[in-house]
């Protein structure tokens, strides 16, 4: 088609179209000449501008100045039939339909691209407001509106009566959970969320979320992840609430996880008497919460409060007189204390022996006074009641190649003073730390106890983790101990493969100890291994090789 040459007329340009007898901007009357039927039709107007849909960013702010959703802004793709576009942004109250702030005073913008608009307005009053947006092009204008909130008021959160603490994961109902009861209340809408932590301010255990406004209970077991309990000791637990405009408040309550009870001791392990009523006294002692009673038994009887105790604390001391007059003879007094967790009984027991002999320990020291090192001759100097005594002792506390088996030295001066005699296995994986050593006396059947406090040297020597082997045999009995610097620390070890897989998780305080099994209890095959550890935060990768053999 040979399309028509381009003329003015009047002020319009049409163009011919020869096909159609159409003009661009002029049509043909029916019945007319061409020469002399044409009409002018008015001029056709320019396309409306374009304004895409807003998007808001945050529809809720507290401009409140701490850094959080302190400003808001808005989003949109001006558009037009030419490049550029006049845009103008506008922010009033709308109580009220006052102009607030113009963000964007009107200007040109390049046509298809977004803007976008930020308001920060400083301290401002609470309140609805309404973002005007309008695009301009010639005589022509489009516009929209978005509406926010500025919200810097704090949601309410009301703690309830969190319990009971203490509390232990393997106790009896209901002091095997921690109950976490909270209120929340806010003018938009809330979430709370509740952190338990150390007392070092690291995240142990996260309980969730829970939408509100509203009344809500969390429970904490007090399991982790990996189905162990937690370490017994002091926790920080956080509840948080925030609102939609960032707006928080947090209550902090410190509970207490007990997973053992206290623990009850007689000043002596035996008593010779000769009279009664006889005194009996010792101390009783709760790492992690508080010693209430301490209860006693004699030869049988039911048990009784002891006559002084003293107000419950971690650290008690007692002391009771005993009655009764039995034939002569060697008796029993049984000891039992409690803590604030129903369940929890420490015990100890006392040797009485009633117009008989009875070894009795005088002195016990440590020659040299230590501490004791890996290898070391440890000597012990023990004074008893009378000589020829079939004096032994028990160094498992110090070394941990010492069994039943293994007999000490003991020199009889004949004058009821005796020298024990021990070299400590230079290969002991014990912890370093104070140590209890009970050195026994007998005669006959009857048998006399002492108790001596020594230290170990720590073999960590001020380093945060210790590892005392690079390869073993599980087969022979070996095991790799990992220590913490601290009886306290809590430990979590993962022992992985070298494809990554987790073989067998551990957790303790101070130390633990693998064996060279996985979670199912089979000794792993031979091969490399890796130890990933975690203590209170201190954290190192050490590797470990499977061997038969075990250590060179």
């Amino acid at each position: 088609m040979k399309p028509c040459s381009r003329r003015n007329i009047g002020t319009t340009r049409v163009r011919l179209d020869c096909s159609l007898g159409v003009l661009g901007g002029v049509r043909r009357l029916a019945g007319a000449s061409a020469a002399g039927a044409l009409l002018l039709a008015p001029a056709i107007a320019s396309a409306v501008p374009t304004l895409g849909p807003i998007a808001v960013r945050y529809a809720y702010f507290s401009p409140n100045g701490d850094g959080i959703q302190d400003s808001t802004a808005v989003t949109f793709t001006p558009g037009g039939a030419v490049d550029s576009v006049t845009v103008e942004v506008t922010v009033v109250a709308v109580a009220g339909g006052g102009l607030v702030a113009t963000p964007i005073p009107a200007a040109l913008f390049p046509s298809g691209v977004p803007v976008t608009a930020n308001w920060n307005p400083g301290a401002i009053t609470d309140g609805e407001y309404q973002f005007d947006v309008t695009v301009v092009e010639g005589t022509d204008s489009v516009q929209d509106s978005a509406r926010v909130e500025v919200d810097t008021a704090t949601p309410g959160l009301v703690l309830g009566a969190v319990g009971p603490s203490p509390f232990d994961p393997e106790g009896e109902a209901p002091y095997h959970e921690l109950i976490v009861p909270f209120t929340t209340s806010t003018t938009d809408s809330t979430t709370a969320t509740v952190a338990v932590m150390s007392q070092g301010g690291v995240t142990t255990d996260a309980l969730g979320s829970f939408p509100g406004p509203g009344s809500n209970d969390f429970v904490w077991t007090g399991i982790g992840a990996s189905g162990a309990p937690f370490n017994a000791g002091t926790y920080d637990l956080r509840v948080t609430a925030a609102d939609l405009a960032g707006n928080t408040v947090s209550v902090l309550r410190t509970v207490i996880l007990d997973r053992s009870g206290p623990i009850v001791v007689a000043a002596a392990d035996s008593l010779q008497i000769t009279s009664f009523p006889f005194s009996v006294s010792g101390t009783a002692t709760d790492v992690a919460d508080r010693v209430t009673s301490v209860q006693y038994s004699f030869d049988g009887a039911p048990f009784v409060s002891v006559d002084s105790l003293g107000a419950p604390a971690s650290f008690v001391n007692w002391s009771t007189l005993v009655p009764g007059a039995p034939e002569p003879g060697v008796f029993v007094l049984q000891l039992r204390a409690f803590d604030d967790v129903p369940g929890h009984v420490g015990t100890d027991s006392v040797v009485v022996a009633y117009d008989l002999f009875l070894p009795v320990p005088v002195d016990s020291r440590l020659v040299g006074g230590g501490p004791i090192r890996d290898g070391d001759l440890v000597e012990i100097e023990t004074e008893w009641n009378a000589p020829g005594l079939a004096i032994s002792a028990t160094f498992q506390d110090i070394d941990s190649n010492f069994s039943g088996t293994n007999t000490a030295t003991v020199i009889d001066h004949g004058d009821g003073s005796y020298l024990i005699r021990h070299r400590v296995s230079p290969t002991s994986t014990v912890i370093g730390g104070p140590k209890n050593l009970r050195i026994i006396g007998r005669f006959g059947a009857l048998a006399g106890v002492d108790t001596l406090r020594v230290t170990l040297e720590d073999r960590l020597r001020g380093q945060e983790l210790f590892v005392d082997r690079n390869r073993f045999d599980p087969h022979t009995g070996d095991v790799v101990t990992i220590a913490a610097n601290g009886p306290t620390v809590a430990l979590d070890v993962n022992v992985h493969d070298l494809s990554g897989a987790l073989v067998r998780g551990l957790l303790g305080s101070g130390f633990v100890r693998w064996d060279g099994r996985n979670d199912h209890g089979k000794v792993v095959a031979s091969g490399v291994y890796f130890l990933s550890i975690d203590a209170g935060g201190t954290t190192m990768v050490r590797k470990v090789a499977v061997t038969p053999g075990g250590a060179p």
